[in-house]
Order: C-alpha cells, then sequence, then structure tokens
C-alpha cells in the first residue's frame, strides 16, 4: 500500500543507465542531487537489493519500478527471472505468488545435493517431495532400486515441476 500513496512519476525516473534502475527527478536531500541514481545497495534477507529512502521511509527499487508501471503487487512479490536481485531491469522483473518466487531462488549453502528441492536423507539415496492443493506427497530414489538415484530424482522433479505448475519444493 505505501507504494501506491505517493505519485513516483513526479519523483523519479526510470532509467536503464541507473542501476538501481532510477534516476531521481527532484533534490530528495542536501546530499543527493536531481539527475542522481535512486537507492543504493542494502542486505534484505541475506539478499543484496537495492533500496532507497525517501521523506524517512525505505522503499525497494524493484517495487517503485513496478508501482512506475501500473502494475499491481500488493500481495505479490517482486520476482527476478534471471536470480539476480541487483538486475532491475524492466525485462527482469515480474510480479509472482511468493512459491515461483522462491523457484528462481539460489541454492541455499547448506544444500549438499547441489540441486534445488532434492535432498539425500541417507548417503546415496534422494528424496523429492511435491506440494499439490496442500497435499505433500514424498518420493524416494534408492541405490537399491536405481542405478542412478541422483538422475532420477531430477528427471521427477522436473516433470513434477511441469505437471503441477511449480509448486516443487525440497524440504532442507
Amino acid at each position: 500500500m505505501k507504494y501506491k500513496c505517493i505519485d513516483w512519476h513526479n519523483i523519479l525516473s526510470l532509467s536503464k543507465e541507473s542501476p538501481s534502475g532510477l534516476i531521481w527527478k527532484i533534490r530528495p536531500s542536501q546530499a543527493v542531487k536531481a539527475g542522481s541514481s535512486a537507492g543504493s545497495i542494502s542486505i534484505v534477507d541475506d539478499r543484496p537489493m537495492w533500496q532507497m529512502g525517501y521523506k524517512g521511509v525505505t522503499y525497494i527499487c524493484a517495487r517503485v519500478i513496478m508501482t512506475m508501471l501500473n502494475i499491481e503487487i500488493t500481495d505479490l512479490y517482486v520476482d527476478h527471472k534471471n536470480g539476480d536481485s541487483l538486475d532491475n531491469s524492466i525485462s527482469n522483473l515480474r510480479p509472482v505468488v511468493p512459491r515461483i518466487n522462491n523457484l528462481n531462488t539460489k541454492l541455499n549453502k547448506r544444500n549438499r545435493v547441489g540441486h534445488k528441492c532434492i535432498t539425500e536423507p541417507y548417503a546415496g539415496d534422494f528424496m523429492v517431495t511435491t506440494i499439490k492443493h496442500g497435499v505433500r506427497k514424498t518420493k524416494y530414489f534408492s541405490k537399491k532400486l536405481f542405478a542412478e538415484p541422483l538422475q532420477e530424482a531430477i528427471k521427477y522433479r522436473d516433470e513434477q515441476r511441469l505437471l503441477i505448475g511449480g509448486t516443487v519444493r525440497g524440504l532442507t
């Protein structure tokens, strides 16, 4: 809601040249000149992200850009399609529900398998968990049953992702 309350077009311009994607039209403070890039890099939820301050309030630049494009984002996340949270180019941003936003996140630093949505509960055995309409289903790929259990798990995960619209998630 806080993003819609401001007429951003009087304050900022969209810019391909600015690393944040935004340039000030006005002088927002004594230290910042009109025509300069808006924002700075901050760490938000363990990820670097462009943020800017205006009248004592901090705003995420990607959300400001979407608001300036008249794209409704109230209950949505702004997803960076290429996974680079610092790339605020218009072609890289899209509004999504949280579960879709999580699909292109980077691997968790605790992920030992090296593949999203796949866990290794026992050495050489792999597990994929899917959730459809709130119902959790787990499938195991044992080295006793499969010559290449990891490859089978990857294949299954990718098939399920297509079948149920990207709601596969790993329990790590």
